[in-house]
């Protein structure tokens, strides 16, 4: 029979899982939350770059295909 130590010890390091978990997960939705935020300003400042706001959604997916596909290049 496991003695109260023994307890405490395995519901400790099962906390510091649960709490390394979280830490994973917050670290991912902040990453995506600054990809999508990165990805707003970058619609906005293209639309304060285009010439004829026609253009615009054209403006957009050829700079994200210069992005994607060619790197930036």
């Amino acid at each position: 029979m496991s003695s109260v130590g023994d307890l405490a010890a395995i519901m400790e390091y099962r906390q510091e899982r649960i709490d390394s978990q979280n830490r994973k997960i917050i670290i991912l939705y902040t990453i995506c939350l600054l990809s999508i935020v990165y990805f707003i300003y970058e619609l906005f400042s293209l639309y304060a770059r285009s010439s004829n706001p026609k253009d615009y959604i054209d403006n957009l997916l050829n700079y994200w295909y210069s992005m994607i596909i060619n790197r930036g290049e």
